[in-house]
C-alpha cells in the first residue's frame, strides 16, 4: 500500500502556524491511529481542519443570522450564536475522529453484519 502524503497547501498551513505547538494533540493523534487514520497524512489533516472549521462555520453563521434570516435579535445575541458556532466548529475534527473511531471497530471485523456465538 502506497504511504498517504498531506496535500502540500495542508501542510504549509499547518507548519507556518505551528499548529502542531498550538493545537496539537497526542490524544488525538491516538485516535485518530484508533480509528484506522495512521501516519503523518492525516493528523495534518486534522490539525489543518481543526483551523478551518471554526471559520467556516462562523461565516456561515454569520451570513445565516445576518442575512438569510435575519434573525429578530439585538446584535450581541447574533454575535454570542457566532462565537458559539466557532466553538462547535473548533470541534468538529474531534467529532468526527470520535465517530470515526466507534463505527470503525465494528467495520473492522471483517464480516458484513455483526456476528453472534453460539453454543453448542
Amino acid at each position: 500500500m502506497l504511504r498517504q502524503s498531506p496535500k502540500q497547501f495542508m501542510k504549509s498551513a499547518v507548519d507556518q502556524f505551528n499548529l502542531s505547538k498550538w493545537v496539537g494533540q497526542e490524544e488525538a493523534r491516538e485516535k485518530l491511529i484508533q480509528a484506522g487514520y495512521r501516519g503523518h497524512a492525516p493528523y495534518i489533516t486534522y490539525l489543518f481542519f481543526r483551523m478551518v472549521t471554526p471559520v467556516i462555520s462562523v461565516i456561515f453563521a454569520a451570513v445565516y443570522l445576518f442575512v438569510i434570516i435575519k434573525l429578530d435579535q439585538p446584535p450581541m445575541v447574533k454575535v454570542g450564536i457566532c462565537l458559539a458556532a466557532a466553538y462547535l466548529g473548533m470541534h468538529l475534527p474531534w467529532l468526527f475522529s470520535e465517530k470515526t473511531r466507534s463505527s470503525g471497530a465494528s467495520s473492522r471485523s471483517g464480516a458484513p453484519f455483526p456476528t453472534r456465538s453460539t453454543c453448542c
